[in-house]
């Protein structure tokens, strides 16, 4: 069975859902990898955001048949859209402006659902353990 997910990355309140068909419980982690990737980019979303997905993408590489399988050259697994897709965790939040990670038990970007305990600073973000992580993300329910 698939573990879908997205990251919603949000600058000027404008929503945009980063999809993974697969794997969706590597999400957390894989934000992780890509805020430490890229510290120097904190300050540019739109290079934050292609990094976060890439390394969706190489968390999603896989071998079949004594091949390396590279999501980069399906055309299935993955999506970039303005409009939510389907989630079977909490929606991983990353909002540029305001440099926060939040979590939010819906598919839709609302900022109305989140309280404040549920956000992190990224340098908070990147401290977190695998637990933490699990537990902000719906993976302990």
């Amino acid at each position: 069975m698939s573990t879908r997910s997205q990251v919603c990355c949000v600058e000027n309140g404008q929503p945009l859902y980063l999809y993974q068909h697969c794997d969706g419980y590597d999400t957390p982690k894989n934000v992780q990898g890509a805020l430490l990737a890229g510290k120097i980019r904190w300050n540019s979303p739109s290079y934050l955001t292609r990094i976060i997905f890439s390394h969706m993408l190489i968390s999603g590489r896989y071998e079949y048949d004594g091949k390396t399988v590279d999501p980069v050259e399906e055309t299935i697994g993955y999506g970039i859209s303005l409009t939510p897709c389907e989630n079977q965790y909490n929606l991983l939040i990353v909002d540029h402006d305001r440099k926060l990670i939040g979590f939010m038990d819906s598919e839709a970007y609302n900022p109305e659902l989140i309280v404040d305990s549920q956000w992190f600073t990224y340098p908070e973000y990147l401290e977190l353990n695998e637990n933490q992580l699990e537990t902000a993300y719906g993976m302990h329910r």
